[in-house]
């Protein structure tokens, strides 16, 4: 199980191989935790992205083990956004 904890309902999320940035799932955010399923081969090393309108985007690595991953996601008021 992969999750993203403390994310802003409505911002889109995807996670993605660092290796070669393909994606293992996206989608966008129903409430403040996104989980997902992965099937688990090895250790891979992932980025996770997070924009939401509004929010400074917001990038992170991560490693996903036999266990799964956790996230926490810091997403910050962007006070120079126009709409």
């Amino acid at each position: 199980t992969l999750t993203l904890q403390n994310v802003v309902t409505g911002s889109s999320w995807r996670i993605a191989k660092t290796s070669d940035n393909s994606t293992i799932d996206s989608g966008t955010a129903s409430s403040s935790t996104v989980t997902t399923t992965y099937n688990y081969v090895s250790e891979t090393a992932v980025t996770i992205r997070v924009r939401k309108a509004g929010y400074k985007p917001f990038e992170t690595g991560g490693t996903i083990l036999g266990t799964g991953m956790t996230s926490w996601i810091s997403q910050e008021v962007d006070n120079v956004y126009q709409p």
